[in-house]
């Protein structure tokens, strides 16, 4: 399953915005704000 996929699954399941994204992806300044509000599932 493509990321796009897997968002829109966590999305119909929990009512909300979801973003998954591989972190290795990010830029460093964004990784970091990314893990600071990362919620676990």
């Amino acid at each position: 399953m493509r990321l796009a996929g897997l968002s829109e699954e966590f999305r119909r399941v929990l009512g909300m915005d979801v973003d998954v994204v591989a972190a290795e992806l990010l830029r460093d300044g964004v990784a970091q704000t990314a893990r600071t509000d990362a919620v676990t599932l």
